[in-house]
């Protein structure tokens, strides 16, 4: 963290020092205050505020160090990133990354809804996708985990040519499903129906009454049934094994927000006294 790069062009003459390591460092921890207090909505001045905001902010550092370290941190140099153009799109974090970011034998591919102006589409997006996103992992014989997104009967024929496996959940609505598999008329809860289909398993689990849960893997071919009550195929045992990464992953996405810049949040009531001032 105390080599990241800040540039301070542009910025208020009391803001050009450059922060330090503490600063780096206690800049870091009142991001994660802010997940922690789920106030990641709330306006930094109600953050900073002294009677009503939290203490540990402002004995941490100011309110105007933090926002002009907000404004200013950058995690890699914008004019050797311009010289290199480096294919690597992870390359300004790449530092930050350790063995961690390593995958190992089973990988999942998950989305994330962001916002998006246009009205461009795209068919068969989530098959292009979850073929991107395992480039490099040709001949690896790992396991690919997806959701009803990327799934479909067409992304095994891929995945195998890579050597890779495919196990994920699967939209009941494909045409090239059998009926058999996604009819809920007289199937009793916890059963379970397998198909077959282009070296592919299919299963449906009826998880209650009404309710079917259809899932494709092309690991095997044995249709193995636990022995738990619910009596639920290994399929979805592994399948919620593996994707519970991608699930956390998602709730410190949620706890953590940044998609909207800290300086910038202000509660309604203080954007209102600021249109105020301005008059």
């Amino acid at each position: 963290m105390n080599n990241v790069l800040v540039a301070i062009r542009g910025l208020p003459k009391q803001g050009r020092t450059p922060p330090s390591a503490g600063d780096n460092e206690g800049f870091v921890g009142l991001l994660i205050l802010v997940g922690v207090y789920k106030s990641h909505n709330e306006g930094i001045t109600n953050l900073w505020n002294v009677e009503d905001g939290r203490p540990l902010f402002n004995k941490t550092m100011s309110k105007s160090r933090f926002s002009t370290i907000s404004q200013c941190l950058r995690f890699d140099n914008a004019e050797a990133r311009k010289r290199n153009r480096d294919p690597d799109k992870l390359s300004p974090i790449r530092a930050f990354l350790n063995d961690s970011d390593r995958p190992y034998e089973n990988l999942t591919v998950d989305e994330q809804l962001l916002t998006f102006r246009g009205d461009q589409r795209e068919r068969n997006q989530g098959k292009r996708v979850a073929l991107d996103m395992t480039k490099g992992l040709e001949t690896s014989g790992r396991n690919v985990t997806t959701d009803n997104f990327f799934t479909s009967l067409n992304l095994p024929k891929e995945m195998k040519k890579k050597n890779l496996t495919l196990l994920g959940t699967i939209r009941k609505n494909k045409p090239e499903l059998l009926q058999e598999l996604v009819t809920t008329l007289g199937r009793d809860v916890y059963s379970t129906k397998f198909g077959y289909q282009d070296k592919a398993m299919l299963a449906s689990y009826c998880q209650k009454k009404g309710k079917i849960v259809t899932l494709l893997l092309t690991m095997h071919d044995s249709g193995q049934i636990s022995e738990t009550e619910k009596k639920k195929p290994q399929m979805i045992i592994d399948c919620n094994k593996t994707m519970s990464g991608v699930d956390t992953m998602d709730k410190l996405v949620r706890t953590y927000a940044c998609a909207e810049r800290l300086h910038y949040m202000v509660s309604p009531k203080q954007r209102l006294e600021n249109k105020k001032g301005y008059k």
